[in-house]
């Protein structure tokens, strides 16, 4: 093994380690970087909050393809070795660690909801143009726009919640995190079922229909003031 081929294992080896990690460290993120505050929304009614652990579950269903059905579409469908797939996830890892912390600060003053939004758009249509082709150009765009949809959905759904309920952080926190298992939970189960009609095309045109409702659905729930991060 040349030293060359060496060196270029060992640094994927390190972004899917990353990769691997990014849940801890975006959760220690997420808990530190926004605060409690009261002072600037009204609560929202159950209905409301309901409603937003409904669109965080949806969208938890989408993500949870990334370790199942994504994989499993990228091998039938593009055709890649495991040498292409390790590529697709170090350009996932390394879109995180350079970029996630720098965007995150960039968007930390503007509306949450419609950032929220945007999350939503890109990471569930980033999956969903995946059927377009079979040229694996198309794969790696398809990394970056879920990548960004990732990065800026996570925060964004969390700081709404808080938000929005009478909850301490810590019990909001702690909801959070178990309607996202129970969303990484159901979705591999649920979406394999579906994946097996048309080879994943519904599969990946469901994420987009889940989009369509997850944006319906913050809508719905509108709420008189402005969701801004703190300063």
């Amino acid at each position: 093994m040349s030293k060359m081929t060496y060196a270029t294992d060992l640094f994927m080896s390190s972004m899917i380690l990353i990769y691997s990690y990014k849940g801890i460290i975006k959760d220690f993120m997420l808990i530190t970087k926004y605060e409690e505050r009261t002072h600037h929304t009204k609560t929202w009614n159950t209905t409301e909050v309901i409603t937003l652990y409904f669109i965080l579950f949806l969208n938890m269903v989408v993500f949870a393809q990334l370790f199942i059905s994504y994989p499993l579409y990228l091998k039938t469908h593009y055709n890649i070795d495991a040498l292409a797939f390790a590529k697709l996830f170090t350009l996932n890892s390394m879109i995180i660690v350079l970029i996630e912390v720098p965007l995150l600060n960039f968007f930390k003053n503007k509306n949450q909801r419609n950032l929220l939004i945007i999350g939503i758009i890109l990471m569930c249509n980033g999956l969903a143009i995946l059927p377009l082709s079979n040229h694996l150009l198309l794969a790696y765009i398809s990394v970056i726009i879920w990548t960004l949809g990732e990065i800026i959905f996570f925060p964004s759904i969390l700081h709404v919640i808080i938000s929005a309920t009478n909850q301490k952080k810590s019990r909001a926190i702690g909801t959070y995190q178990f309607i996202y298992c129970i969303g990484m939970l159901v979705g591999p189960y649920l979406c394999t079922a579906i994946y097996d009609i048309k080879n994943g095309v519904m599969l990946w045109s469901a994420c987009s229909v889940i989009s369509l409702l997850s944006c319906l659905l913050l809508a719905l729930t509108r709420h008189k003031s402005d969701i801004c991060a703190p300063r």
